[in-house]
């Protein structure tokens, strides 16, 4: 059996002027109801490769559906999002198996300040070569 090679490092993560838009009723009957609830209103960003993005904010502000939009889980309203310079609207499959998500609840650190976490993950991240604590 061939050993299969790792896929290539990530370059870079874009949003550009990205929407995303859930409508109460659900996909089904979205046409029905006027009801609607931003998630992301014109969110622009880049994220070179290996740096290390934090996304805080309360509940209900975007922080997962930012990230699942990266997973191509969802796709943008309206905007692009590019991984490697490819859009996830039009090359959704490309992504598969490429990106690894962990959502955490219910972690020891719940009471622990941002500034804590991060410095507790930058030091974790202390053994990847090209990583440190500046890029947290």
């Amino acid at each position: 059996m061939p050993v299969r090679e790792p896929p290539p490092p990530m370059q870079s993560i874009v949003f550009d002027s990205v929407h995303k838009v859930f409508r109460r009723g659900g996909f089904f009957f979205s046409r029905q109801c006027s009801a609607e609830t931003y998630a992301l209103r014109g969110l622009s960003l880049e994220m070179p490769s290996g740096e290390i993005l934090v996304i805080l904010g309360p509940n209900g502000s975007g922080k997962s559906t930012t990230l699942k939009l990266i997973s191509t889980m969802l796709l943008p309203d309206r905007g692009r999002v590019l991984v490697n310079g490819a859009n996830t609207r039009r090359r959704r499959n490309r992504f598969a198996g490429r990106l690894g998500l962990s959502w955490l609840r219910n972690v020891p650190f719940s009471r622990v300040l941002p500034r804590e976490r991060t410095s507790i993950f930058s030091q974790l991240l202390r053994m990847f070569p090209g990583v440190s604590a500046q890029h947290v």
